[in-house]
Order: structure tokens, then C-alpha cells, then sequence
């Protein structure tokens, strides 16, 4: 059995970040006594790799600090004529150098237990 909810809190901490739009953020909880992930996608200013690679240093940072060791998955979009266009994930996660995630599936995937 498992359950998801919003984290308005880790919401605006992630719109306080220069570049970012906007934010949501999702922690899913499975089973007893619960493992937990973290589902982020924000909505950026830029398309750049170096401004999307400042970005997600920034969130990976946040991330860390508020919900250490838990795994999460991150998302980055642009908005472009009232539609949402994905970034790449490999060349943000690359101007970016967080150690302890990957890109994946278009996303960044922080491993559980990774460090900075």
C-alpha cells in the first residue's frame, strides 16, 4: 500500500532558486514503516545547459538538504509559446557535476545515500 502528497514546503524552497518558474514536488511513501522517494519537475527560466546545469546543482542541493538520503527523480521543462518542452537531462546533469546521479529516461535520478 502506498500513498503520494505535495510538498508545498519544498515547492517554494525550489522556486526560490534563480531560473526556476515554477515547481512541484511529490514524495511517495510504500509500505510499513515506509520508503520514500522524491518526483520533482520545475519549470525553468532558460534552456541553456549551463543555466539548467546551475539549476539542478541548486535543487540537488536543496533536495539534499531537506530530505537527506532519499532518493529522488528530477524534471526540467521550459515553457516556449504556452507549451512545456523537456531539457535534456544528460547536458544539465552534465554542466551541473553532481556526484551520486544519473540521467535517465530524461530525468535525474539521485541515488538513495549519494553524496554531493
Amino acid at each position: 500500500m502506498g500513498a503520494t502528497g505535495r510538498e508545498p514546503e519544498l515547492e517554494r524552497l525550489l522556486e526560490s532558486i534563480e531560473g526556476v518558474a515554477a515547481a512541484r514536488a511529490a514524495v511517495a511513501v510504500d509500505g510499513l514503516p515506509g520508503s520514500r522517494s522524491v518526483r520533482v519537475s520545475l519549470l525553468v527560466d532558460d534552456e541553456g545547459a549551463d543555466a539548467a546545469g546551475r539549476v539542478v546543482r541548486a535543487a540537488v542541493d536543496a533536495l539534499r538538504a531537506t530530505m537527506p538520503g532519499v532518493p529522488a527523480s528530477l524534471a526540467l521543462e521550459r515553457l516556449d509559446g504556452g507549451v512545456r518542452h523537456p531539457l535534456d537531462a544528460r547536458a544539465a546533469l552534465g554542466a551541473a557535476s553532481v556526484e551520486g546521479a544519473v540521467a535517465a529516461g530524461g530525468e535525474i535520478l539521485l541515488l538513495a545515500g549519494s553524496g554531493s
